[in-house]
């Protein structure tokens, strides 16, 4: 594995909502995803089932299901063809704020057999650009400037764009929740800093100066 200085690993794992009320094994199985020597630094790589199984001293069939139950709960994505897999959360916790950091994601990215697999990782990674680049995958996030920070235009409509987004107003997902849950606290964020322009505007210069 390459994965620089990239790794990282949720310490707060089994509090998540879609983790706390999982099996046992399925918990070690969730944790054995991040640390797993076989993970590369994009988060999206070939899972060898019988040798995963051996490290966690459990049945493949456990080790399967327990796939089949993250698939469903979004917490992987799979593709049994090629047999890799795509831990979806990987993206949330991983630093690739250096140009080895990102050298190590798009190549590990570039690596991915499935088409699938491929273009969801792709697209969870679309603002991070290639070393020496400004975009990754060619794609240009266009930028405003309507609350004094450079916000994703259209950050609302994907993961990568409210965690960025979010990166921007200097907010973090908390312990355990939802994109769904981060993404109303940032247009609260919006909310409030759109409000204290308007009630600027509306005192005009002469009252502020009082």
């Amino acid at each position: 594995m390459s994965a620089v200085d990239t790794r990282a690993v949720p310490c707060n794992l089994l509090a998540w909502p879609a983790i706390s009320n999982l099996l046992p094994d399925q918990k070690l199985i969730g944790a054995y995803l991040f640390f797993s020597p076989d993970a590369s630094a994009c988060g999206c790589y070939f899972l060898p089932r019988p040798r995963a199984a051996a490290d966690l001293s459990l049945p493949v069939a456990v080790l399967e299901e327990a796939l089949r139950e993250f698939e469903r709960r979004k917490l992987v994505a799979l593709d049994n063809e090629t047999g890799e897999i795509f831990v979806l959360s990987w993206p949330r916790w991983l630093n690739f704020r250096t140009p080895s950091a990102r050298g190590a994601l798009w190549t590990s990215l570039d690596r991915i057999k499935s088409r699938k697999l491929s273009t969801i990782a792709k697209s969870a990674y679309k603002s991070i650009p290639r070393p020496g680049e400004g975009v990754g995958v060619g794609v240009v996030f266009p930028f405003t400037k309507e609350i004094g920070e450079a916000l994703p235009s259209g950050w609302w409509e994907s993961d990568e764009g409210v965690m960025a987004a979010g990166r921007l107003l200097k907010l973090n997902a908390l312990p355990g929740e939802s994109m769904g849950a981060f993404k109303a606290r940032i247009r609260a964020a919006v909310d409030r800093q759109h409000q204290k322009k308007s009630d600027r505007q509306h005192r005009g210069p002469d009252r502020d100066m009082k």
